[in-house]
Formats: structure tokens, C-alpha cells, sequence
């Protein structure tokens, strides 16, 4: 027996509108929802039909609204070839329709049919061979020493900026910075696994090696740390911006140049002085603006 999961509700009361529908030749369901009964809280609903031929301009290219009609009321987040709405439960919906004659070799990588009106062993989609990440979604934009000299331009920038808010008792601020450096750091660990940002968010643990997964948690403050506790905050930084100084380098290494590591190592060196006074300020004399 199904489960109610909520994406199985609105599919079954979705299907209940379709399949009246006399043109709706082929309905499946592709993504994490495929031969899952009982899916996690938050899993979208990737669904696709086939409408016959002639009937593919009037119920897709024109008004829309027969195909819809089953989800009930929706907000439209895209509304182009392609629907992405969501739904009043909270789920999104992503839904793809073809003319029926563009199914034979269709190639996927998973799918499960929930209604079909053609001929048994139709329709005849295609497996998508196993893929890694990197040859699924691949990183194809700017992998080119520019890009690492961009990238190694902000991140020195904001690296000889991070002490002001601690001197300046501004912790909030300084903790907006950390964050935002983190997700630098994100968006450099998908380049170096070869994914596009950010694809499969999700599931860092599918995606990033354990490498990486090791270098992001060390970036972030110490379980027993309040949220804007100095000590914590500045080393939480200077570990981040160690990590950001490695994977410039191996991002370097591989697009060919970029990065300069003797400037990136002295201005860190730098930093790490001038925060020393807040994570050991019993050896430096205390500014009354470090708490």
C-alpha cells in the first residue's frame, strides 16, 4: 500500500484529472520519487506526460489549465516549455510534456510509468548510462586562469578586511562575513569536483568527496560556541580563509595559473597577527573594543 506521503497525495488526486484527459497518451515520474512510496520531507515532484500529436498545441503550446487542473490552486515559478510551480502543501512541481511521436529512444536516467495508453512495451525510453557527478553536470563556464585571478581578487580583498569588525566590536558583521566567505568556499569545492553551482545542493554527500566534506566542517564554529563568540569567530575565519587559499590553488593548478600563492600566504600570515589579539588576548594588551 502507498504511503500518504503528501507528493503522493497530490500526484494521485494530479493523476485523477489526467488520465480522463483522452490525449494524455503517457504519464511518468523521473528524479528521487521513482519506485519511492515513502520520500523524505521536502522531494520535489519530477513528472513528464506525452499528449498525442495533434492535441500537444491546444492542451501545452496555448492554455495550460487542463494539464494543471488536477494540482489545484499553484503559484507558476516558471512558465515557459516547461512548468516549475508550487503547490499549497509546499512542494514543488516540475513538469515536462512531449508529443507522443518524441518518445521512442527518449534516453533517461530513471523513470517509472504511472499511465500509459500505448501499446505494452511502449514507450520505448532508453537508460542513460551510470554518470558521475562531473560528467552529469559538468563545470564548462570560465575554467580559465581569469576566473581563478577574479575569484583570487575578492576572496584577498575581504581576506585584509575580516579583522575590522572584531576591532570594531562589530560581531554580527563579522559573522555575515564568515558566512558569506563559507559559501566562497562552496562555490570552489563544486569547481573542484567538476559540478556546476549548485547542482544537487541536497546531497553533499553524493557530490563533494570526503575531502572536501572534511575542509567545510572545519570552517565552521565550535559546537559549544555562542553565535557571535570572538574566539570562535576568528578562528572559524581564518580556517575558512585557509580552505578558500587551497582550493585556489588546486583550481590554479588545474586551469592553468591564477593564483598567487606567496601573497595569498603573507597576507594570511598577516591576518592571523592581527587576530591573535582575540583569540589569546591575555598575551597581547587588551583594546577595550574586544570584547
Amino acid at each position: 500500500m502507498k504511503q500518504t506521503a503528501t507528493q503522493w497525495q497530490i500526484i494521485e488526486r494530479w493523476m485523477a484529472a489526467l488520465t480522463p484527459i483522452p490525449e494524455v497518451d503517457v504519464v511518468w515520474l523521473e528524479g528521487s520519487l521513482v519506485d519511492n512510496r515513502n520520500p523524505v520531507p521536502g522531494a520535489d515532484i519530477d513528472i513528464r506526460l506525452a499528449l498525442a500529436d495533434a492535441a500537444y498545441d491546444r492542451l501545452w503550446t496555448g492554455d495550460k489549465t487542463a494539464i494543471l487542473a488536477g494540482l489545484g490552486d499553484i503559484l507558476r515559478l516558471i512558465d515557459r516549455d516547461w512548468i516549475r510551480a508550487v503547490t499549497q502543501a509546499g512542494v514543488i512541481v516540475e513538469l515536462a510534456v512531449f508529443k507522443t511521436s518524441a518518445l521512442d529512444g527518449l534516453a533517461l536516467h530513471d523513470w517509472e510509468i504511472l499511465f500509459s495508453r500505448l501499446p505494452a512495451g511502449q514507450p520505448n525510453f532508453v537508460k542513460l548510462p551510470a554518470l558521475s557527478p562531473a560528467e552529469q553536470w559538468s563545470e564548462t563556464q570560465d575554467c580559465t586562469p581569469a576566473f581563478v585571478w577574479q575569484q583570487t581578487e575578492m576572496i584577498m580583498t575581504a581576506l585584509a578586511n575580516c579583522p575590522a569588525p572584531f576591532y570594531n566590536d562589530e560581531l554580527d558583521s563579522a559573522k555575515f562575513t564568515l558566512d558569506e566567505s563559507r559559501v566562497t568556499l562552496i562555490k570552489l569545492m563544486y569547481r573542484d569536483v567538476g559540478v556546476y553551482f549548485a547542482k544537487r545542493y541536497k546531497h553533499f554527500s553524493t557530490l563533494l568527496t570526503p575531502e572536501c566534506l572534511h575542509d567545510l566542517r572545519s570552517t565552521y564554529l565550535r559546537p559549544s560556541a555562542e553565535p557571535v563568540e570572538p574566539v570562535a569567530l576568528a578562528e572559524a575565519t581564518l580556517q575558512t580563509y585557509a580552505m578558500l587559499g587551497k582550493y585556489l590553488a588546486r583550481l590554479s593548478q588545474r586551469y592553468g595559473g591564477g593564483f598567487e600563492p606567496t601573497w595569498y600566504a603573507l597576507l594570511l600570515q598577516r591576518v592571523q597577527a592581527m587576530l591573535a589579539a582575540v583569540i589569546h588576548p591575555s598575551r597581547h594588551v587588551h583594546d577595550h573594543r574586544i570584547r
